[in-house]
């Protein structure tokens, strides 16, 4: 698959999992979202990809969209708007300080009531941007933040370098609100700023005074947020900057190295830093196997909308599986406490891997867990049934592997060279039993694997992925174990 391809399939992953975030799914006007039919970021990376009639089909659909949302924006935000206006004790529009003391949401509100017969490119560029900022503002971390308010500040920029001296008065007004928008999202990207640099050295020194397994892990999270801020372009550091944060991420990585695992987790590096990360301790969302099917609740709020499925062999003749089955899905820790995430062996990473039916016409979701039986051949086996949620952070493996060649390799080789000699190489030379964790310095909890066998003559009916966070993932405590050879019977795991 070409680089632009993967850039594109990457991309249109990312927004729908932005799209899915919140606490509703729908925006502040009421409307489905509009960055994937409006926004110019997207939309060029659309005709890079797609040519001929396909691009001119693409162009159509889009334009009738288009057309619609900013009637619906219109429509559906004019009493929202007319009250804003109305309590603003500053009467001028078309000056900035009038939207200095509102919202980025309330913006946004005004942005898409501001009708004039047909947005402009850049406008709705804007609006979309700040749309998507909007939705996910509360349920998202600030490294993710940070990715949308540079977008935002991007397409803000944009905007005010077209529109240098509108002549109209709705012209005057909507160049006082980019202003505005622009303004507040520079003072928010620099507190955020601040505040990593400021994090990182206390972290440090203090680290470097108390080796505590506190102190480690605050050191390595701050360090953490950091470089996965500057390997996603949010963050812009010297030379000088760099070097250090190479060298001090790794003097912690060495101490973290030392930390003791619970009794329940594999003894890896992955296991140490994804629980000092604290990814380790979230747990997935459980529901009734009925919200898992095509029509349930849950099933609509996934981003890849295809069953996975998860078996777990036991250990030995003399028992089942059923209490590693419980640390999946969060259940029988002890104290009250839900039991950490095991991290297990494999050629892509250590993580919790899953099986999903391919896009290919033959697969199917029964030959898929018929497949992943395999990996619970013994009585007492469990295989369980997932999705992943709005939670989910997917990253093609190809695509992660050009983001270490062209970034962490070459900007941080201390940072890249620990980690690759971290674990063990149980699978051979060739696996790449440390991937789960390079995946989470760039914000990923989830790797779609590169299956290597997938060919036109022979395509696969199966996609593996693995995932190192359990918050990205929608469980159902209904299992199926192993009891007679093939023989199969459900078991509630809540009720054990």
């Amino acid at each position: 698959m070409g680089k632009d391809k993967l850039d594109f399939f990457q991309e249109q992953e990312r927004i729908n999992e932005w799209e899915l975030m919140g606490a509703n799914q729908e925006t502040l006007s009421n409307t489905e979202f509009g960055y994937r039919d409006m926004n110019s970021r997207f939309l060029n990376m659309e005709k890079e990809f797609y040519k001929g009639n396909d691009l001119a089909e693409k162009i159509n659909a889009h334009e009738e969209r288009k057309k619609m949302l900013e009637s619906a924006w219109h429509k559906n935000t004019s009493k929202q708007a007319k009250a804003i206006r109305k309590n603003n004790k500053h009467k001028n529009q078309k000056k900035p300080e009038f939207y200095r003391d509102l919202s980025l949401a309330q913006i946004e509100i005004l942005m898409k009531n501001s009708d004039r017969g047909g947005n402009s490119e850049e406008y709705n560029s804007v609006a979309t941007d700040l749309e998507i900022y909007n939705h996910i503002l509360n349920s998202t971390n600030e490294n993710e933040k940070m990715t949308l308010l540079n977008r935002l500040k991007e397409s803000c920029t944009k905007y005010l370098s077209e529109k240098t001296s509108p002549v109209t008065t709705n012209g005057k007004i909507r160049k006082a609100m980019v202003m505005a928008i622009s303004d507040k999202v520079t003072l928010e990207l620099q507190e955020i700023r601040e505040n990593t640099f400021s994090n990182r050295a206390e972290t440090f020194k203090e680290f470097q005074e108390d080796k505590s397994a506190e102190s480690v892990n605050k050191a390595l999270l701050a360090h953490y947020n950091m470089l996965n801020l500057v390997l996603t372009d949010n963050l812009t550091i010297t030379d000088d900057e760099r070097l250090q944060l190479d060298e001090h991420m790794v003097s912690i990585l060495n101490e973290l190295k030392k930390q003791p695992v619970d009794e329940n987790q594999n003894n890896v590096m992955a296991t140490k830093f994804f629980n000092a990360l604290g990814w380790a301790s979230n747990t997935p969302r459980r529901v009734d196997i009925g919200a898992l099917n095509e029509r349930g609740s849950e099933f609509k709020k996934s981003p890849l909308k295809k069953t996975l499925y998860h078996t777990i062999n036991p250990l030995s003749e003399d028992e089942d599986a059923k209490d590693m089955a419980k640390q999946l899905v969060g259940l029988g820790g002890k104290n009250d406490k839900a039991p950490r995430q095991y991290y297990s062996n494999g050629i892509t990473g250590k993580g919790t891997y899953l099986a999903a039916k391919s896009d290919n016409e033959k697969a199917t979701d029964k030959n898929t867990s018929v497949h992943c039986w395999r990996y619970g051949k013994d009585l007492g086996a469990i295989q369980l049934s997932l999705l992943f949620n709005e939670n989910a952070r997917i990253v093609d493996e190809l695509h992660l592997r050009k983001l270490v060649n062209n970034k962490l390799m070459k900007d941080y080789p201390k940072i890249y060279n620990f980690f690759i000699h971290s674990e063990k190489y149980t699978y051979g030379a060739s696996s790449k039993e440390y991937f789960t964790m390079l995946a989470a310095l760039f914000g990923y909890n989830t790797i779609k694997a590169f299956n290597k066998l997938n060919t036109p003559d022979n395509p696969s009916l199966v996609d593996y992925y693995v995932t190192t966070d359990r918050k990205a993932l929608t469980v159902s405590c209904d299992v199926m174990m192993r009891l007679k050879g093939t023989e199969k019977d459900f078991l509630d795991l809540r009720e054990e």
